[in-house]
């Protein structure tokens, strides 16, 4: 009777599937942890894991997810030095146990019924990756300047099932593109096949990760739903004043996706050849024009040199690539 009791119990263990693993890191976000948890916790789905990386908090951000993972079995506390945002979604894409990943940021939240929608809709046509929409709202401290970011997508993509190529280009062409990860839903295998790991140590990284995502899906579908709540809050990395590690992100975003550009090796006569080649032309001309802007001559150097190293994808006007420099300062 023992014995089988064991194996009574070892049964019930290994036939748990877990269907989605939502990755959450967290950083000294102690105001606002618990409602992002919470949202987590009563997803309409089950058989949900839960998996926080505390990334070095100083704050009681850690004793808030001790707290929940003593209450739920379901939730995975991961501690580790200060590395960052996309070091931290990498522990969770290597010790995610679900068949579909998702990646939600601490200060933010999700709808209840959002996994279980996403699940469904990836299970029912076998998707890679599925897309949505958000609803942005200033947190009651906010003190900055308006910020007008809107994701609603609903009259600008299509909602049925595209490749990622073919999603790329009309995203691009509708203006529906939108690059924060915490939009998309993803096949936990098809990120891992694809290695497609989050660069580390840079701002600006979803820029890098969703380009590369839709360039390797094979299936991926929108669904017209604002399932994430953002939060526009006071210092946070997106509302902090403009700074050098800002316009390090955009150079290199910009050389990331140059890489991918030349990985690729797509025909520019296409579409998807041409919106890549739009997109990489896009950052270089931001990455310049924010040197101009904090008159950041090091950096713009840099900039310059690569640009002139690669010309077969420069397409920059002359008043931001070069004429510029006599307005604001000087490269010697």
């Amino acid at each position: 009777p023992i014995a089988h009791a064991k194996w009574v119990i070892y049964r019930k263990k290994v036939d748990i599937i877990i269907k989605v693993s939502i990755v959450i890191p967290v950083y000294n976000v102690e105001k606002y942890l618990e409602e992002c948890i919470e949202s987590a916790i009563k997803q309409s789905l089950n058989d949900i894991e839960i998996i926080c990386i505390n990334d070095g908090s100083t704050d009681s951000s850690l004793e808030i997810l001790k707290k929940y993972e003593k209450k739920y079995s379901n939730i995975i506390v991961i501690s580790q030095e200060n590395k960052g945002l996309s070091a931290s979604r990498n522990v969770g894409i290597r010790k995610a146990k679900g068949k579909y990943i998702y990646f939600l940021d601490s200060d933010d939240f999700i709808d209840t019924n959002s996994m279980e929608l996403c699940y469904k809709e990836c299970e029912k046509y076998n998707l890679d990756m599925v897309t949505f929409d958000a609803i942005c709202f200033l947190d009651k401290d906010y003190v900055g300047n308006d910020i007008n970011e809107d994701y609603d997508r609903r009259d600008l993509l299509p909602k049925y099932m595209l490749t990622g190529e073919e999603f790329y280009v009309v995203s691009n062409k509708s203006g529906g593109y939108k690059a924060p990860v915490w939009l998309n839903f993803y096949n936990t295998e098809f990120i891992r096949k694809n290695k497609l790991f989050f660069v580390e140590g840079i701002y600006h990284e979803d820029e890098i990760h969703t380009c590369h995502c839709l360039l390797k899906a094979k299936k991926i579908k929108y669904i017209d739903k604002k399932f994430f709540n953002r939060r526009i809050r006071n210092n946070s990395i997106m509302t902090s004043n403009f700074n050098k590690k800002h316009i390090y992100g955009n150079f290199e975003v910009f050389k990331e996706l140059y890489k991918i550009y030349c990985i690729y090796n797509y025909d520019i006569n296409t579409e998807v050849g041409n919106t890549l080649y739009q997109h990489v032309n896009l950052h270089a001309k931001s990455t310049l024009s924010r040197c101009d802007f904090l008159k950041e001559k090091n950096i713009r150097k840099e900039v310059v040199e690569f640009l002139n190293n690669n010309t077969d994808i420069v397409d920059i006007s002359t008043d931001i690539y070069a004429n510029k420099l006599s307005l604001y300062y000087s490269l010697k």
